[in-house]
């Protein structure tokens, strides 16, 4: 197992790192974030991730999916956020950072901790 945080840390430590849109992360990448494949700086293919993930230290991420990280048990998002899509994290119990997220039009939850198996709502503000 690797620690999310840490692991996170070394591959996204460059200042070039800090200006990826879209994030891909997991033991599978997927491919459907944009309308073309994802730059490699935007895939990050690892196994085993546990523990917790902030991501706010990406200002201008706005489309993150995880999948198959089933260790994984909070993850923490910036306010950009318009795009997220989680799978198969089973530990999955705390979304922090949501209630900032103005312009989240998409989160999709699949096979997660039961805590998010219900149906998100969003309303105009």
């Amino acid at each position: 197992m690797v620690d999310a945080q840490v692991a996170f840390q070394q591959r996204f430590a460059s200042d070039e790192s800090r200006q990826i849109e879209y994030l891909s992360i997991g033991a599978a990448v997927l491919r459907h974030l944009k309308d073309k494949y994802l730059d490699p700086k935007e895939q990050w293919k690892i196994e085993g991730l546990q523990g917790e993930l902030d991501l706010s230290s990406l200002p201008n991420l706005k489309c993150f999916s995880v999948h198959l990280c089933p260790e994984l048990t909070k993850i923490k998002f910036g306010e950009k956020m318009v795009f997220i899509e989680l799978d198969q994290c089973k530990k999955l119990t705390n979304l922090e950072g949501l209630e900032k997220c103005a312009n989240l039009v998409h989160l999709r939850p699949h096979l997660c901790s039961d805590s998010f198996q219900s149906p998100f709502t969003f309303l105009d503000s």
